[in-house]
Formats: structure tokens, C-alpha cells, sequence
């Protein structure tokens, strides 16, 4: 799947364009490509061992959204809840922590969907987290271990 897309995609940017940079373009493909069947990924840890800076992988990302229009129908829920049982098994909190937390997602779905999916997992986990688990976890502890700030959420 990843060199289908990739090949699909790097024949769609014109010669010498930034985004026909193998290592870069593999990087970004790679993302997309397990985000598109729920794999739980970190994008920073991505960032961190491949050739490619922040900015560059943002740049990347709106870029090849255009050539992956399977990625904008993508059931983005079940991502999330893969994400939030990353949380529930890294930091042992067990499969109540993981149901509440679902029940939360599908019932706020609608308000807060039009965030990044690491950001509504922080919010769900921290919701829940909150609700029941606050002295076995703090919201800052979720909020590192997806990679986005306490204040976004």
C-alpha cells in the first residue's frame, strides 16, 4: 500500500519540486498511509527520526491531502479510540478508563471533531482521566504522551 500511494503521488509533483524528495515523501506516505487503517501513529516521533522538520511535514501533509482524498472520509473515531487505548494500556488503566472515554467520544463527537485527532484524544483522556482516574494520572502526563500542550485542551 505505502509504494502504490507513494509512486501515485510522487509522479503527481513536477520535476525539481521539494515534495518529490524521496526521503521526505516516504516519511509523509508512511504517515498517511497507517493513519488510513487506524494504526496509531506519532507524528513527532516521525518528525524525530526521519529527515524532515515541522514545518516541512505540515507543508507535506497539505499537500499530499489533495492526491488522498480516502484520507478525509477515514472513519477518524476509530483512530481516536486507537489512541486512547495506547493511553489506557501505557499508562494501566484498564478497559473501564477505555469505554467511559469512547462513551465520552461518540457522545461530544459533533463539537469537537474539527480538531486534530491527537488533540480530541488529550481532550477525551483528560475528561475521563478527571472523571475517575485523577489520582492515578495526571492531565499533563496525556497530554506529553500525545504530543500536544495542556492549554490545547
Amino acid at each position: 500500500m505505502v509504494l502504490d500511494k507513494f509512486k501515485k503521488i510522487r509522479a503527481k509533483f513536477r520535476q525539481g519540486s521539494k515534495y518529490k524528495n524521496i526521503e521526505k515523501l516516504v516519511s509523509i506516505t508512511i504517515y498517511f498511509c497507517l493513519k488510513l487503517r487506524n494504526v496509531s501513529i506519532n507524528p513527532y516521533e516521525l518528525i524525530e527520526i526521519s529527515k524532515i522538520s515541522k514545518k516541512e511535514f505540515n507543508d507535506f501533509i497539505l499537500q499530499l491531502q489533495k492526491f488522498l482524498p480516502e484520507y478525509g472520509e477515514r472513519n477518524r473515531q476509530e483512530y481516536i479510540s486507537q489512541r486512547i487505548l495506547e493511553i489506557s494500556e501505557h499508562f494501566d488503566l484498564g478497559m473501564p478508563f477505555y469505554f467511559l472515554s469512547k462513551k465520552i467520544l461518540y457522545r461530544l463527537w459533533q463539537g469537537i471533531k474539527n480538531t486534530t485527532d491527537n488533540v480530541v484524544a488529550g481532550l477525551i483522556s483528560s475528561i475521563s482521566i478527571l472523571c475517575s482516574y485523577k489520582e492515578k494520572v495526571s492531565v499533563s502526563s496525556i497530554c506529553n504522551r500525545l504530543g500536544i500542550r495542556m492549554s490545547t485542551v
